[in-house]
């Protein structure tokens, strides 16, 4: 069922207490399928759907990445590209072995799928950056809400469109991924560091602009590796 914009910043308020407090950041187990001990990208295959950015968004995001990597660098991985930087807007397939073999079948169904949706509306969608935040001790990922109560309904039932593709237990949280974690344990330290970079580069805000011309099937072959269709 579509959400509304209440809803939705209600339920994404965990952005704003996103770390952990007087304990350590530990990486969950599910990380080493993506990343290896020295930070290097492990071989992961998958398909998804996504919105492509455009140049002065990628640019903003990866001066943000730029400042992440002078002050915490040691605690990530290799630098993501910022050409695949991207707002995933549903999660079909992945496994850590080889390419899905359902990929096929998920290929068709989406191109119908995004067919429709770009016949539907040339209208843009607005999304508005919200925060820095640590997801699950995976990643660093900037938040983003849509701007209004029209630009969440639309989003949210394009997103229920592709759970019947691959149903999927989560809503819509709308993100991009600018570093993962190398996988391990870290201290109150890193921490305290990363607390006080979320709080200094969640303003000013940032305004997107959504077209369905935007809206594309991508396949990867690690989270550094993306192919859009």
């Amino acid at each position: 069922m579509p959400e509304s914009l209440d809803a939705y910043r209600k339920r994404t308020q965990f952005m704003w207490n996103s770390l952990p407090l007087n304990s350590s950041l530990d990486t969950p187990e599910s990380l080493n399928l993506k990343v290896n001990p020295d930070g290097s990208f492990r071989p992961f295959y998958g398909d998804t759907i996504l919105y492509t950015l455009d140049q002065h968004s990628i640019a903003w995001l990866q001066h943000i990445q730029d400042i992440l990597y002078e002050r915490c660098g040691h605690a990530l991985s290799s630098r993501i590209d910022p050409a695949t930087f991207h707002i995933t807007l549903h999660d079909l397939t992945s496994r850590s072995q080889a390419m899905p073999e359902e990929m096929k079948t998920n290929q068709t169904h989406a191109f119908d799928i995004i067919q429709t949706i770009q016949a539907s509306s040339k209208h843009a969608q607005t999304i508005v950056s919200k925060c820095l935040f640590n997801m699950v001790n995976t990643s660093i990922t900037m938040g983003f809400e849509p701007l209004t109560d029209e630009d969440c309904l639309v989003l949210t039932k394009s997103y229920e469109e592709f759970q019947r593709i691959v149903p999927l237990s989560y809503p819509l949280t709308l993100h991009v991924t600018l570093a993962y974690y190398k996988p391990g344990q870290y201290d109150q330290q890193l921490i305290d560091v990363l607390q006080r970079l979320f709080m200094t580069t969640n303003h000013p805000s940032h305004v997107i602009k959504l077209t369905n011309d935007h809206l594309t099937y991508a396949t990867f072959h690690s989270m550094n590796h993306y192919i859009f269709y």
